[in-house]
């Protein structure tokens, strides 16, 4: 398992987490994120008099160098996430890898499910967990990491700050470690 962005140890609950979004493109677990495009809620009508939308998108790729006729079909969620930056409202922070290869070049998409799966990883355009809320040890931090300083986002990235109850997204709870990670208690939305 490659431990990068987050430690696989951390505490959430199930109820704080968001399964509704894919990533736009590539991203490493522990990446902070913010919508990028929503769909309409899908439970109404909405008065329009037709069914609510759904959310996935049929997506048709060809299937390598295969003729045009030779093609794979994937669901798409339609809703999705990019990495947060400093004047987006973050919504939570990533648990598992967003990528498209492995480490030899082959698409996940061509490959048995469960080699993306024993890698925590999710193609893009599938839904990836998101946590709102939770404690976890995270590597992407800009700058110095103290304990009780506040955070906000820049490129999905952990920016340390004063902390303040209106522009703070969570709190450092320890300092950064020899190896580059610090303990983040985050409060999202």
């Amino acid at each position: 398992m490659n431990i990068t962005g987050l430690k696989p140890l951390y505490q959430c609950d199930e109820h704080d987490k968001i399964v509704m979004f894919a990533a736009t493109g590539e991203m490493n677990k522990g990446t902070l994120v913010a919508i990028s495009t929503a769909i309409g809620n899908t439970n109404v009508f909405q008065n329009t008099g037709t069914p609510p939308a759904t959310p996935y998108q049929t997506v048709s790729t060809p299937f390598g160098g295969a003729p045009a006729y030779a093609y794979t079909v994937m669901g798409k969620v339609a809703g999705t996430v990019k990495k947060a930056g400093p004047t987006d409202a973050c919504i939570g922070i990533t648990l598992n890898d967003v990528r498209e290869t492995n480490r030899f070049g082959e698409n996940y998409r061509y490959r048995p499910t469960w080699d993306a799966a024993e890698n925590d990883i999710v193609l893009i355009g599938q839904s990836v967990p998101i946590a709102r809320r939770g404690i976890f040890s995270v590597d992407n931090i800009v700058g110095t990491a103290a304990a009780g300083s506040g955070f906000t986002a820049s490129g999905g990235a952990f920016v340390p700050q004063v902390w303040s109850k209106s522009t703070s997204i969570g709190v450092f709870l320890t300092n950064e470690d020899a190896d580059g990670y610090a303990t983040i208690a985050l409060g999202c939305v």
